[in-house]
């Protein structure tokens, strides 16, 4: 487990399954995971079960309190284009990965 200083809060988004094998890592480390954007219905149903905000679009988290602040952006597998401004949220960085390629971090 992380110490406490160095926990941090982040939202993900993803349709794969590999979206909920980094959650399950993230949550065992004790970070936090203040929401989820995803469309896949298992994704929904894991996020129910840990108490994990779930929305299916990201205009949602416009509004959402949970992500008005977080430290990390983090796009699981996502196929598709982020709107800038959520590429703005987050306070340190923005994380691409994809299973098959490189990470790619884009300083916010």
């Amino acid at each position: 487990m992380s110490s406490p200083d160095r926990r941090f809060s982040c939202v993900v988004l993803g349709e794969q399954s590999l979206l909920i094998q980094c959650c399950e890592s993230l949550l065992a480390r004790g970070h936090e995971v203040r929401a989820v954007v995803a469309e896949n219905r298992r994704i929904a149903q894991w996020c129910e079960q840990k108490g994990v905000p779930c929305f299916d679009d990201f205009n949602a988290l416009r509004e959402a309190p949970q992500a008005a602040a977080f430290d990390y952006l983090m796009s699981i597998t996502n196929l598709r284009m982020l709107p800038a401004w959520l590429l703005e949220r987050p306070a340190k960085l923005a994380v691409n990965f994809h299973e098959r390629t490189r990470c790619r971090v884009t300083r916010v």
